[in-house]
């Protein structure tokens, strides 16, 4: 997000360890015309915003997967809403 520091990522990254999220979702921010954010100054370049993208995905995923490994063999209950 424009004006995001190191700073600002770490604490973010910190909070995805805290929440341990089963999965989670992110995405790159791009401006739209028309929009507040899009006259925002301090747009973080895209080699940076790459970088922390793979950077936060990559620890959801150890996250997801360590979740996942304390899963295997336990049964569990299941509503399927569609075949």
């Amino acid at each position: 997000f424009p004006g995001e520091t190191e700073e600002d990522f770490e604490e973010l990254l910190d909070f995805v360890r805290l929440a341990r999220f089963d999965r989670m979702g992110a995405f790159i921010y791009s401006p739209e015309d028309g929009t507040p954010a899009s006259e925002f100054g301090g747009r973080v370049k895209g080699n940076v915003s790459k970088a922390r993208y793979k950077r936060i995905m990559s620890l959801q995923q150890e996250i997801s997967f360590e979740i996942n490994r304390g899963l295997v063999g336990r049964e569990l209950d299941v509503l399927v809403e569609h075949v």
